[in-house]
């Protein structure tokens, strides 16, 4: 046989090579298969933390929403009463302002009740106001006496409420009763209705402590014939 032909089982080269370089491919892929597995995990970790998140903003801004609704319900009450009660303060101020420039003509006859004398009484009674606002009376009434006259003159002009009182036409009448007729100016402030309140809450008349002297007594008062 010839002796280049002979062949031979023996290997020329180490097994393990073949081994090691057929394992290599196997590691590769194995180590792959880890990481997506991990990265899958991940991702499904990240989607339920994102998930479970935008359920807690919902929730969140649901409670956010029903908070900031009743805060404006409570404003909204709270403007409704501050109106309430600023139209009321509005309507107590008119009110006062019309009290206060309220003409009452009825204390006007309180004033006289007040500041007329015994032994005098007045039969008729004219009031007009001037184109100042200056109330004025025109009376014609009847007196005892001469004194008793002069004793009304003296009370209406220290009442403050009376300007001017002019008495005039004094006269004895056929019963023997004087006549005479007075003409007077007023204080606006008479004639207004807190004041006119005022008047008929007072307890005493200036004209009460006045005493009428007899028909020889002597008084000084300026009255006109």
């Amino acid at each position: 046989m010839d002796p280049r032909l002979q062949s031979s089982f023996i290997p020329k080269k180490p097994l393990m090579e073949h081994s090691a370089a057929s394992v290599r491919p196997v590691q590769k892929a194995s180590l792959f298969l880890v990481i997506a597995i991990v990265v899958f995990v991940i991702m499904i970790g990240l989607a339920g933390a994102v998930y479970f998140y935008n359920s807690y903003l919902g929730q969140k801004i649901v409670t956010l929403q029903q908070e900031i609704a009743a805060t404006q319900q409570k404003y909204l009450a709270a403007n409704s009463s501050f109106d309430k009660y600023a139209r009321l303060d509005l309507r107590i101020q008119t009110a006062n302002e019309i009290l206060a420039n309220h003409f009452a003509v009825s204390s006007v006859f309180s004033l006289l009740e007040k500041d007329t004398v015994k032994n005098v009484r007045f039969n008729s009674f004219t009031f007009s106001i001037t184109g100042t606002s200056t109330p004025l009376i025109s009376m014609a009434g009847q007196a005892k006496s001469f004194n008793s006259i002069s004793v009304q003159s003296d009370v209406f002009r220290q009442d403050p409420s009376i300007k001017n009182p002019v008495f005039s036409g004094v006269g004895l009448d056929d019963k023997g009763n004087v006549s005479f007729h007075v003409d007077a100016a007023l204080s606006p402030s008479v004639l207004f209705y807190t004041n006119a309140l005022n008047m008929l809450s007072a307890p005493d008349s200036a004209a009460s402590s006045q005493t009428v002297p007899s028909q020889s007594g002597t008084t000084s008062s300026k009255v006109t014939n």
